[in-house]
């Protein structure tokens, strides 16, 4: 019952007691009293329902004032105070002789909120003896509800009797029991049973507490007082489950066989007997109930055989073995029933089986002989041949052995038999037989083979040399399927057969073992030699010492000659082979340890024609070309081909035998013409000739090295080069044009002749200068007295009558053309040219005098900067009365211009003559040009200019030379612009009217240009100049001495 419930009901008859007992003192209420009290009650009853309990006990208290009475009022009143958990306040609320009452309020006190200990014991103290117990009982299970069963019976322990031990005592056993706490149970009950005052609840539970400690005598003589034979029945059985549960068998089998006879007979009772009779070992009771249950003869033989074997033979003989004829085979095998086992038959398999248990317990005696001989004379069963196998095995007869397993694996096909006979024939060394087996077992069986068989036939493919197609297929299917160390062997194996592709795959993408490295690097030599480091590298690292020396060989062979010569030095030179020597020679020499390459090259003892080869290199590079030569000539003389012929030419043009050197290239040429890099050597050593003609044939052997090296910038320059000297300036800008756009994306970086950039900027000049046809310059000089400026003529009138200081400027207008097919040929040119010119006798007066010129220039060498010029040339010039010039505002304003050249045609003195002319530049090239540099912050300028001129119909003659040297910078400004201070020395002269006149000078001067319009096949085709330069006279009579400062403005395009 739940406590809400409980808690009700005790209200309930609360209420109840009160209404029956309190009105007993109370006259009933007037009908004033009630109609007086109704509408207390009536709003007290609703609020009980809402649950407002201390509205109800205020109109219960006041309504009592009113009609003390009013019975109904005081046990609402008191409920309200119980619902409150006021059970005090209730308490004094019930009248003084309400005792049944009090005691419902306190088990209901105690049972909802239980008080202390101290206030129950104090009730009991006065309540009489039911009351005493109900109060305790009740208390109890308040204080088990909320404290446990434990507090409970502690409580009720130290509570003294009071006419109710026996009562105490059940009370006490029974929290007891709850706790499993046998001996306390005992412990209060016992003392009951001796009185015989326990009842049938309290002897159940007294018994339990016995049962569970398998406490025999006590429980014996408490049965004795069984209130029934039923009761003692269950007793006895729960005895035996109890041994039983706590592994007491004989225990039980005592308590059951003292059941009564009617329970000894039930079947259930009589299996429960036997199983504990063999739990026990009870080997008379065993066979007994095992025949009274007809238990199976063969199972009750398997039990004694284990307790019994004498009885156990006993049994079998009484058995049939066609029961179950396996059990039947293992028990006559262990109780060694020889007799039995010769002379009963089996059904199959059964029989062969107790054949072969008759083998052995013949083997056992030591009798193999007679075995080997009794299954030779049997039918050749395989279980009979496996016997066999097995008997020579133990006897270490390998050859026979060898046959029976093999003959077994031929009748049933078993992997195990083949794995066994594999193994004999390749002990026996029968290898080739050892291999067809394992092959016709892997052709049938696949994988399925034993590990240890797939391991031995891959272990035989390792070890063989020459492997067919169809074994080279089956070592591919086969590395999945073994260890490690026989993977790697068969992986290497297959690598070094070429079969890369299988081994590719065997290995995936994420090879992991050493042999797995091994192999891809044996797969990447010799065409990935650096991809074959990685995967030697890897293998050392994964602790693969084998790998080191092809490791020497894959470094070697991917340009790391150092790497590989630190391996050739940590191997002890025993171990090396001669090949590995002469690698290492090769490897010394590679990395410049020229003293290591010789001696690795001592050390060895092949000498052909590689190895002489190998010799002279060494020796070249230790700068010994003689003894180069001299081994070069040994390799020549043993079976040579075309590149000992090459080499040979290599060191004999290092030894200065330039002759021999050439004509063993040609010979490498004549042996392999289709080599090409003998081809481009040799074309490269053709165009190198002293002669031009046999530069010419340097030609075809270009134009093909170029198609077979398209990214060599040297071959496409020389072929260009050769082209221009054969006056094919188109063919030359074409290669030129094709070596700029190959350099757009370079495969070469800086070279001997300067940085990356700066070969760019060649190429482009080059083709630039080739291409130029039109030149066209404007320049204006203001300069002392004429200085180096004076290109006119005079008439004869006025010759020498004016050669005071004075400033003068010039201004020159000038286009060159050149004339034929080509530009260029061979860098000789021949042009037409006309100039126009207009000069004024200061600086501040511009063309008082004007001259036109119209010729032809021959450069005749290419490598000479020196000009012819022939022309026509016409003057005019105002008389000094009619002398007027313009400002340098009219001079640029067209009108005022075209009008100054119309007052020259009217009035001016016009003169015509015929110039012949010379000119020549010197120490101008190379690192003195006057270019940009694209690889340099500053370098060095200089020249010497030449002049000669002969005005023929005057018979006047000019003469300048001028030598400038200056230092340039690039100045940090955007595009091409430098900047150069400079010295010069110059000396003129000239014979006007016979009178030789003379110049010295020297002075200072500095230099601003900038280049501009370049493209991507030509350099920068314009550049603007403008310098300034102070001069200092050193003597002669042709300026007077005059000093001054230059100022010349000069634009080419």
């Amino acid at each position: 019952m739940r406590p809400v419930q409980r808690h009700t009901l005790l209200l309930g008859s609360l209420l109840l007691g009160l209404s029956t007992a309190y009105p007993l003192q109370a006259a009933p209420l007037s009908d004033f009293e009630q109609f007086r009290s109704y509408p207390y009650m009536d709003r007290s009853y609703r609020e009980a329902k809402k649950g407002n309990w201390k509205e109800v006990e205020r109109l219960m208290r006041h309504l009592l004032e009113k009609v003390p009475k009013n019975d109904e009022a005081r046990a609402l009143l008191v409920e309200s105070l119980a619902k409150q958990r006021r059970y005090k306040d209730a308490i004094q609320a019930l009248p003084k002789d309400n005792s049944e009452a009090v005691l419902d309020l306190r088990l209901t006190w105690i049972e909802q909120d239980p008080p202390s200990s101290t206030q129950v014991e104090q009730w009991m103290a006065t309540s009489d003896l039911n009351d005493r117990v109900r109060l305790w009982q009740a208390y109890s299970l308040s204080l088990a509800k909320f404290g446990g069963a434990a507090k409970a019976h502690d409580w009720l322990a130290q509570l003294s009797p009071k006419g109710d031990e026996n009562i105490l005592r059940l009370a006490r056993a029974n929290w007891s029991e709850q706790l499993r706490d046998w001996s306390g149970t005992i412990g209060e009950l016992a003392p009951l049973a001796a009185r015989k005052q326990l009842d049938a609840e309290g002897w159940q539970r007294l018994a339990n507490a016995y049962v569970q400690r398998l406490d025999e005598k006590p429980l014996q003589q408490l049965l004795q007082q069984a209130p029934d034979p039923q009761a003692a029945r269950k007793v006895r059985l729960a005895m035996v489950d109890r041994a039983i549960a706590m592994g007491h068998d004989q225990q039980a089998q005592r308590w059951l066989q003292s059941l009564p006879a009617a329970d000894l007979a039930d079947p259930a009772q009589r299996q429960r007997l036997w199983e504990l009779a063999r739990q026990t070992d009870d080997v008379p009771t065993v066979q007994r109930l095992s025949n009274d249950l007809q238990r199976p003869c063969l199972e009750t033989t398997e039990w004694l055989s284990r307790h019994d074997p004498e009885a156990a033979l006993t049994q079998l003989r009484q058995c049939q073995p066609s029961e179950d004829p396996q059990a039947w085979l293992v028990l006559a095998q262990r109780l060694q029933a020889t007799d039995l086992l010769q002379s009963t038959r089996l059904p199959e398999p059964w029989d062969s089986r107790r054949q072969a248990q008759l083998v052995d317990v013949w083997q056992e005696q030591g009798e193999s002989s007679k075995v080997m001989v009794w299954l030779a004379g049997q039918t050749q069963t395989p279980a009979v041949v496996k016997r066999r196998a097995e008997l020579a095995q133990r006897m270490g007869r390998r050859t026979e052995e060898q046959t029976l397993w093999e003959y077994h694996y031929r009748q049933t096909g078993n992997l195990a038999s083949l794995n066994q006979a594999s193994f004999l024939a390749l002990q026996s060394g029968d290898r080739a037989h050892a291999r067809q087996l394992l092959e016709n077992a892997y052709d049938r069986h696949g994988a399925r083979l034993p590990p240890v068989a797939l391991q031995r036939l891959a272990g035989l493919y390792a070890s063989s040399k020459d492997i067919t197609p169809a074994q080279q297929r089956r070592m591919a299917s086969l590395i999945s399927h073994i260890d490690g160390a026989t993977r790697g062997q068969l992986l290497a194996q297959l690598a070094e057969t070429g079969q890369c592709d299988a081994v590719q795959q065997a290995i995936g993408s994420h090879p992991q073992a050493a042999g797995d490295y091994r192999a891809l690097a044996r797969c990447a030599m010799p065409d990935r030699p650096g991809e074959a480091v990685v995967y030697y590298q890897q293998a050392e690292k994964l602790g693969d010492r084998s790998s080191r020396l092809p490791l020497a060989y894959a470094l070697e062979a991917a340009g790391d000659s150092t790497g590989a010569l630190a391996i050739w030095r940590s191997i002890p030179a025993a171990e090396l082979t001669d090949n590995a020597r002469l690698t290492a020679s090769r490897s010394a020499l590679n990395a410049g340890d020229n003293q290591a390459a010789e001696r690795f090259w001592q050390q060895s003892s092949t000498r052909g024609a590689n190895e002489w080869s190998l010799g002279a290199a060494i020796a070249d590079a230790r700068g010994d070309h003689a003894e180069a030569l001299q081994r070069q000539r040994r390799a020549l003389q043993i079976a040579p081909d075309a590149g000992h012929f090459y080499a040979a030419s290599v060191s004999a043009q290092k030894a200065g035998d330039l002759a021999q050197s050439d004509a063993w290239l040609a010979e490498a040429v004549r042996r392999d013409p289709a080599n090409p890099r003998y081809r481009a050597d040799y074309g490269m050593r053709l165009s190198g000739a002293p002669s031009r003609e046999e530069r010419a044939t340097a030609i075809p052997y270009l134009q093909q090295a170029t198609r077979d090296f398209p990214e060599d910038y040297h071959l496409g320059e020389t072929l260009a080069w050769r082209y221009d000297e054969i006056e094919d300036s188109a063919s030359a800008r074409k290669e030129l044009r094709r070596v700029i756009d190959l350099e757009q994306n370079p495969v070469a970086a800086d070279d001997e002749d300067g940085s990356m950039e700066a070969r760019r900027y060649r190429q482009r000049r080059a083709h630039e200068a080739l291409s130029r046809r039109d030149n066209f310059t404007i320049a204006s000089t203001w300069s002392p007295a004429g200085v180096s400026t004076n290109d006119f003529l005079r008439d004869d009138d006025s010759q020498g009558s004016n050669r005071s200081p004075n400033s003068q400027n010039v201004q020159v207008a000038m286009w060159d053309h050149a004339l034929g097919e080509e530009p260029s040929r061979a860098g000789s040119s021949l042009s037409v040219y006309g100039r126009v010119l207009l000069g004024g006798q200061s600086r501040t007066r511009y063309a008082e005098s004007v001259a036109a010129g119209v010729g032809l220039r021959y450069k005749p060498w290419g490598t000479q900067n020196i000009n012819f010029y022939g022309e026509i040339y016409k003057q005019s010039q105002f008389d000094d009365k009619d002398n007027h010039g313009l400002s340098l505002g009219q001079l640029i304003n067209p009108d005022k211009l075209s009008d100054q050249l119309d007052d020259h045609r009217q009035d001016g003195h016009t003169t015509t003559d015929y110039l012949l002319r010379a000119t020549a530049s010197f120490l101008d090239q190379g690192k003195y040009r006057n270019d940009w540099r694209v690889d340099e912050s500053e370098w060095d300028e200089r020249f010497l200019y030449l002049d000669a001129a002969w005005w023929t119909k005057a018979g006047d003659h000019q003469w300048l030379s001028r030598f400038q040297q200056g230092h340039t910078w690039k100045l940090p400004l955007n595009g091409a612009q430098t900047i150069m201070p400079y010295g010069f020395l110059e000396f003129a002269s000239q014979d006007p009217s016979n009178d030789w006149r003379q110049d010295l000078r020297t002075g200072v001067g500095l230099r601003w240009q900038w280049w501009y319009d370049d493209d991507r096949y030509n350099a920068y085709r314009s550049k603007l100049t403008v310098r300034t330069e102070y001069q200092q006279s050193l003597g002669g009579n042709l300026y007077e001495g005059g000093n001054g400062v230059l100022l010349g403005v000069e634009w080419n395009f």
